[in-house]
C-alpha cells in the first residue's frame, strides 16, 4: 500500500507499475505532502495545513482506488488463466488417451 505500482509489477505489468509508480511521486510531491506529514508528526498542523495543496492531494484516493482495483482484478485474470493452462498440460501430460470418465 505504501508502494503505489507494486502489484503491477508483481503481476509483470511493468511499464504500467513504474509509470503509477512515477505518476505517484509527481502528485505527492506537487501537493507537498512529505511535508505536511513531517509538519502532522510534529505536531505543527497548522503549518501541514498551510504548505498542503488540496487541488493535488485530492488526485491520491482516486490514483490509490485505481491501482487497487486493477492490480486486483489482473492477479484474478492471471490466476484464471494459470489454472486453464495447468489443467491443459495435465490433461495432455499426464492423463491416458483411452480414459473413461465418468457420467
Amino acid at each position: 500500500m505504501l508502494a503505489p505500482g507494486l502489484g503491477h509489477l508483481y503481476v509483470h505489468k511493468v511499464i504500467t507499475g513504474l509509470f503509477i509508480f512515477t505518476f505517484t511521486i509527481l502528485v505527492s510531491y506537487f501537493a507537498h505532502l512529505p511535508e505536511a506529514i513531517t509538519y502532522t508528526l510534529t505536531g505543527r498542523f497548522d503549518c501541514a495545513t498551510k504548505i498542503i495543496d488540496m487541488q493535488w492531494a485530492l488526485y491520491l484516493p482516486s490514483i490509490y482506488s485505481f491501482i487497487f482495483y486493477d492490480a486486483y482484478v489482473s492477479a484474478v485474470e492471471y490466476n484464471k488463466l494459470f489454472e486453464k493452462e495447468l489443467a491443459h498440460y495435465l490433461r495432455r501430460r499426464f492423463q491416458p488417451k483411452r480414459f473413461a470418465w465418468p457420467i
